[in-house]
Formats: C-alpha cells, structure tokens, sequence
C-alpha cells in the first residue's frame, strides 16, 4: 500500500501532511503524486496506480494493460468499485477525499494506493465594504468554482437560500446583514462572509413650480411644491440651500423685470437637486 496525504487549494498551495510508505512526491505547484512499486514482475502483479491531484482533478495511470478501479470514500477498492474513466481524469469538486485506487490486469489486483487531499476554493469576496449608503447599494460577489448562495436578514444561507446568479441592489431604508456562503450540492463549504449596509433613505425628489418659465404681468404668484421635506429657494439666480429663504406660502414677484427663481427640496438626510424657472 502506498500512502499520500495531500492538501489542496486553488491559489496551488501545497502542504503534504505524511507520507508513510513508498510515496513519491512530484510535479509543479497544486500537483502530489502517490506512487510505488508493491507488484512482483515476476508474477505479473502489476504496481499500484499512480494517482496525481491538480486544484479538484485527479487523474490516475497505471502499468499498461491495467483496469484501475477507485474509491474516494477511504473504502477499500474492489473489481466492483467503479472503474476509473479511460479520459484519466475524475473531478471531485470541493471537499476532503480519500482516494484509493489498485490496478488489475488478467486477473492479479495490485496494492492499493491511498491518496487522502482537501480541494478549497479561496474565500467569498463581498464588495463593497460595511456602511452607510444613500438610497441605494450594489452588492457584487465573487467566488471561484462554487455556487453561492445568500441571505440579507443575518441568519447562515441554506442550500434552499437565493441562488446568487449577479449583482443585486438594497433599497429599503434601514439596516440590512448580508451574509453569503460556497455551497457543494447540498453542502455549505467553507466560512460564510457578512456585510453590514446601512441604506438611508432615498434622495428627496426635487420641488415643483408653477407657472414655469414665461412672461407673465405683475404680479406673479409663484407656487412650490414637493412630496417630502421642506422647500427652500432664492430669487437672485443662485444655488438654493438649506440655509436660503424657506418656502412657507406663494412667491409674490411685483417687480417688473427679469426673476430666476431656484428652489430646492431638502428633509433630514438629503437635499433634491435644485429646479430653476424663469
């Protein structure tokens, strides 16, 4: 029996953990192999499999004339445990496996080899970060060779929880705890990651007038209106604020001539942008 114990990341970080037997270690960065040399030439007893793991891929080759059979459970393999595919290479997805594999030819069963290795994906990015943000916010996740799932109340997302398929936007005022997780299958992979949004509430619209612009005969009654918050406005061309003159009734205009008038709406969290008649 060969024995490797392999560890997996999709950044092809490596870190063999144990290898007891006859192992040998090779290939680049995100590659282990598990060979030996257990069979007897003189027998016909073919050598164990040699089995190599890239990110989730696993391949397996053997001696010519083999049929390899594999397990990824740990169980030991049998002639009745599935036959490795004549491509060479299985993907086993996100997870800790335990691959063991013989190889078979006319029927002599080779030692097993044992290939024991975790693929992770590298962990949610969540943008943007916490915070405050005005009327609205456009949450963005990436996360390589899973699905994400997510949830926005603050509870763990469940396989049954909104599938992520792009960005999606937060609207509502108040608070909102996005939280979003890698699923394989059924099964959550990895820490979940969490965001706090902060939505204030959105901009005021900005205020009506009425008539608009024109000429008109003095006097001139002019009228602003506007859905949420308080009117302010100036008489003289210039960019209304909080502090100009507040609306409380009808602009009486009696001076003959030229009037640009610019109001603006503004409650407690924001200011509309301004209006200008003529």
């Amino acid at each position: 029996t060969v024995s490797v114990l392999y560890w997996c990341s999709n950044d092809a970080t490596m870190n063999p953990l144990a290898n007891p037997l006859m192992g040998s270690l090779s290939g680049g960065p995100g590659e282990m192999e598990a060979s030996g040399h257990n069979g007897d030439p003189g027998s016909g007893v073919p050598d164990p499999p040699r089995i190599a793991a890239h990110g989730s891929r696993i391949t397996v080759t053997s001696e010519p004339g083999c049929t390899v059979y594999y397990t990824t459970d740990g169980r030991d393999p049998s002639p009745a445990s599935p036959e490795f595919p004549a491509s060479g290479t299985v993907d086993l997805g996100i997870g800790d496996f335990v691959v063991k594999a013989i190889a078979v030819r006319h029927g002599a069963a080779s030692g097993t080899a044992t290939f024991q290795f975790r693929f992770a994906p590298k962990a949610i990015a969540m943008t943007p970060d916490s915070g405050e943000y005005e009327a609205e916010v456009s949450i963005t996740v990436a996360a390589e060779h899973s699905v994400v799932r997510y949830s926005t109340d603050g509870f763990v997302p469940t396989a049954t929880s909104q599938l992520y398929e792009g960005p999606f936007t937060l609207t509502t005022p108040g608070e909102h705890v996005v939280t979003a997780a890698m699923f394989d299958g059924h099964r959550l992979v990895g820490d979940p990651v969490r965001r706090t949004y902060k939505v204030l509430r959105s901009r005021v619209p900005p205020p009506t007038m009425d008539p608009t612009s024109g000429s008109f005969e003095c006097p001139i009654r002019i009228t602003l209106t506007c859905t949420r918050g308080d009117v302010f406005y100036t008489l003289d061309g210039t960019e209304p604020t909080r502090d100009s003159t507040p609306y409380t009734g009808p602009i009486v205009v009696n001076v003959p001539g030229d009037v640009e008038v610019r109001a603006v709406a503004c409650d407690h969290a924001s200011t509309s942008t301004s209006i200008r008649e003529r």
